[in-house]
């Protein structure tokens, strides 16, 4: 097998990239066939030379796909005036994000109206702001855009440590600015992922950050996402000289392997630090050591927990940690134990599982705070300080609540609060007023949702299980079966689609269309039972549970197959991609989002070894054959007629393989289906985090009028 595979891949160095079927038609992707026999199961792989990551051949052949699909997605004539709606709807949006406070400081990632990148800014008590970084002012390597991927402040916030990616990539450099000068430090940290702020000391003097290894930046067929490791840097001195911590080649006391993400955390007003990793599952493990103690060389690390032990999150008092436990509590529920003596065995249960979700939580001076999920309405909770029984707090919005901003310097939360119709508002409560005050911080935006209605139903699934279903709609719409709609779905990593406002909606739902999102098994709406029931070999019930979506809306008459679209992006490529390959059918279009769709080969792309939690590892042979079976490339049979695809990929994607795309792509116009099968291709742009929002409108214009065109509007229908 491993000789053919050889063969077939020195024979394609001398063979051209790609041949046009005609001059009308996409560039046709070479097959040069690689045959794998793998626990029984024959396996055929046409397109097996698009994973090489230093062949030329495939660069070629997807950018000249992507000139292909931009010319024809640029000739629907409706386009150009959907664009210019849209633009008007998002640019005239603004508002803050991602805020933290320190003290009487306020900084937040703020969106100006007309803006396309968001701003690093800082609030004061007297009301002054300073805009500490403008990202639209600073322009990298080749002149492409730069974006905030994430900040961290120090703990008295006199110093910002924030991550800037080039051209959507995620690969960010760390720079250091004070808040009362606005003025730079030189100091640089490399080849840090975006996800991942850096973790100040107490006294500001430096700070903890996880960088990526340096093997993929050297060589292109290492993933760059393997061989993490954290470091330590202190202000003034080379970052080159950065002492390492905690890495999988390291002689640490605490060993990991290379496809963990490690992290060392000093929670704000504690003297301890705690060492975690985490990776593509919400479960983490954790170890604890006095703060003086996390020097180089040999730390003692207590251990807290293992993946095992189901510990999903974690709140730090001063001399306790609270943990959200899964084990035997599918909905989660609150432990307790001492940092001195973190023993799961002798763990004081502080709030028990209920009938709702326990997403969240934050301990502050006055108590502990936690966040909980039913039927899509978040609630809040807290037990005072000395006190066992939680009390509500009355919110003044049924909607979505994040960022349960607390800690152990200052008493209340911070949170947002935001529905389907409803812009993000943050609000503030302190026990000394003992009601949600709302902060005057928010989201302006000048569309009227008023005549939109958000209803959730369940829907019965194919093995009987309900499953809810969110449908956005015009009050007025009637079920006439002729609505555009467009139904969206993840159903990974225990990920739930929550409430969020977008204005840019309202360009779809204007015209009568309809947005439905299916809370698929494999999310976390109905807890961590839901997950695990579509993980893995139980795929096929996430998918199930989409087409039954599908054929609900059909059935009670909101739309019809030739009106329905599906979506997805990134780990919902096997939802997505699965149901309309299963049952193309029922849609007319569906477009894809940098998906995983040759799940089979996950392992063999960027970001792969991550997954195996939660997709499966193809190394043995239950879980090669629940990947055989959840892969859509794998499904695509000729003579099919499959709904029209728009799959959209950006070339700086580090999270999921372009040629996961590429295949499908590839298989599906090879199928002879009659209906267009586009691969758009961003070049400015990653897996959707840094994205401008020109380049926002340009993908929902693009998005919205290739549906249009397929369900008939003529508006949007082409010249022959």
């Amino acid at each position: 097998m491993k000789r053919l595979a050889l063969v077939v891949g020195l024979a394609a160095l001398t063979m051209p990239h790609a041949a046009r079927a005609d001059s009308a038609g996409p560039p046709v992707a070479r097959r040069s066939l690689v045959v794998d026999t793998t626990f029984g199961i024959r396996l055929e792989d046409p397109y097996r030379w698009m994973e090489e990551p230093d062949r030329p051949e495939f660069r070629t052949w997807l950018l000249e796909q992507g000139d292909y699909s931009r010319k024809r997605l640029d000739a629907i004539p409706g386009r150009a005036a959907l664009a210019r709606r849209l633009k008007e709807l998002s640019f005239e949006t603004s508002g803050p994000g991602s805020v933290e406070r320190r003290g009487s400081k306020i900084f937040y990632l703020r969106v100006d109206s007309g803006s396309s990148l968001a701003k690093l800014v800082v609030s004061f008590a007297n009301g002054a702001e300073r805009v500490l970084v403008d990202p639209e002012r600073v322009r990298g390597s080749d002149s492409v855009h730069v974006s905030i991927d994430n900040y961290s402040v120090s703990w008295d916030g006199a110093l910002v440590a924030y991550n800037l990616a080039e051209g959507g990539s995620e690969v960010t450099r760390v720079h250091v600015i004070e808040t009362a000068t606005g003025s730079e430090k030189p100091d640089v940290v490399e080849h840090i992922w975006g996800q991942f702020p850096v973790v100040w000391l107490p006294d500001g003097s430096g700070f903890f950050y996880t960088q990526m290894a340096d093997a993929g930046f050297r060589d292109p067929k290492v993933d760059p996402i393997l061989g993490m490791r954290v470091r330590r840097h202190l202000l003034g001195t080379p970052a080159k000289q950065d002492p390492v911590f905690i890495a999988p080649d390291s002689a640490s006391t605490l060993t990991i392997e290379p496809r963990e993400f490690p992290i060392i955390d000093v929670p704000i007003g504690t003297r301890y630090a705690i060492a975690y990793c985490v990776g593509a599952h919400p479960e983490v493990r954790m170890y604890v050591a006095p703060l003086e103690s996390v020097v180089p060389g040999k730390i003692p690390w207590q251990r807290v927990c293992e993946y095992e032990d189901r510990i999903g999150n974690f709140a730090p008092d001063t001399a306790s940690l609270y943990l959200l436990s899964h084990k035997d509590a599918p909905n989660g529920r609150i432990l307790r134990v001492s940092v001195d003596d973190p023993k799961l065995a002798s763990a004081e249960e502080v709030v028990p599982q209920s009938e709702r979700i326990l997403t969240d939580m934050a301990v502050t001076p006055d108590g502990l705070y936690t966040l909980q999920t039913e039927a899509g309405v978040d609630h809040v909770y807290r037990i005072a300080r000395g006190q066992k029984n939680a009390r509500e707090i009355p919110l003044p919005l049924a909607g979505a609540a994040k960022g349960l901003d607390g800690a152990l310097d200052e008493e209340g939360i911070l949170f947002s609060l935001t529905g389907w119709t409803t812009p993000e508002r943050y609000y503030r409560y302190l026990p000394s007023e003992g009601r949600v005050r709302d902060t005057g911080m928010g989201v302006r935006s000048p569309v009227d949702f008023s005549h939109i209605v958000a209803e959730r139903v369940e829907v019965k699934s194919f093995d009987g299980t309900m499953v809810p279903l969110t449908i956005l709609r015009r009050a007025t719409a009637r079920r006439d079966a002729g609505h555009p709609t467009l139904l969206s779905g993840y159903g990974a990593y225990g990920t739930s689609i929550r409430p969020g406002f977008s204005a840019s909606r309202m360009a779809w739902l204007e015209r009568g269309g309809i947005l439905a999102y299916a809370h698929v098994r494999g999310g976390g709406e109905k807890g961590e039972a839901w997950h695990q029931a579509g993980r893995g070999a139980n795929k096929k019930n996430a998918v199930g549970d989409f087409i039954a979506c599908a054929e609900y809306l059909i059935a009670k008459r909101y739309t019809s197959p030739s009106h329905l679209a599906a979506t997805g992006s990134s780990g919902g490529g096997p939802l997505v991609g699965g149901a309309i390959v299963r049952r193309p059918d029922l849609f007319a279009a569906a477009v894809l989002y940098n998906t995983v769709l040759n799940t089979v080969r996950f392992l063999h792309g960027t970001n792969g070894a991550n997954q195996i939690p939660e997709m499966g590892s193809p190394n043995d042979e239950a879980g090669f054959r629940a990947l055989v079976a959840m892969d859509p490339t794998l499904a695509v049979r000729k003579g099919t007629r499959y709904p029209a695809v728009l799959a959209c990929v950006g070339l700086n994607d580090r999270r999921v393989s372009m040629w996961h795309s590429g295949k499908f792509v590839a298989r599906l116009q090879a199928s002879g289906t009659r209906d267009p099968v586009f691969l758009r291709v961003e070049p400015e742009a990653g897996h959707g985090v840094g994205t401008t929002r020109d380049q926002g409108v340009a993908l929902l214009a693009d998005t919205y009028s290739f549906l249009l065109w397929q369900f008939g509007d003529r508006t949007f229908a082409p010249s022959p």
